[in-house]
């Protein structure tokens, strides 16, 4: 089968932002095997939870390596200290919503008990 055979042009949307491009999606299998675990797996809310806290994880872990990064070259190409200043208040702030989110999913919930 030629390889331009397997894909299949969608038609173009109807608003601005997409008009007049088309999408090139995979080819459709009738018979493909089904993946060990599906999307709606992950979604369920007992996944929530976990997704919630690795998200804030990464966030955490990120903000971290960046600030301490972002610190370091400022030091060493001479920032001016405004700059210093609004890193650390980005780092605040990202590491303030983790802590939320953190919260969030450790509060019980007791809305449902009632």
């Amino acid at each position: 089968m030629p390889k331009h055979a397997r894909l299949r042009l969608a038609p173009a949307a109807p608003n601005a932002v997409s008009a007049g491009r088309a999408f090139l999606y995979p080819p459709i299998q009738q018979n493909a095997p089904k993946p060990a675990v599906s999307l709606n797996d992950i979604c369920q809310p007992k996944n929530m939870k976990a997704a919630q806290v690795r998200i804030a994880a990464i966030v955490i872990i990120a903000t971290m390596v960046v600030w301490m990064g972002a610190s370091f070259a400022g030091g060493q190409l001479g920032f001016d200290i405004r700059y210093a200043f609004l890193i650390d208040l980005a780092a605040l702030a990202a590491f303030f919503w983790a802590l939320i989110v953190l919260f969030l999913t450790w509060w019980p919930v007791t809305s449902d008990k009632d």
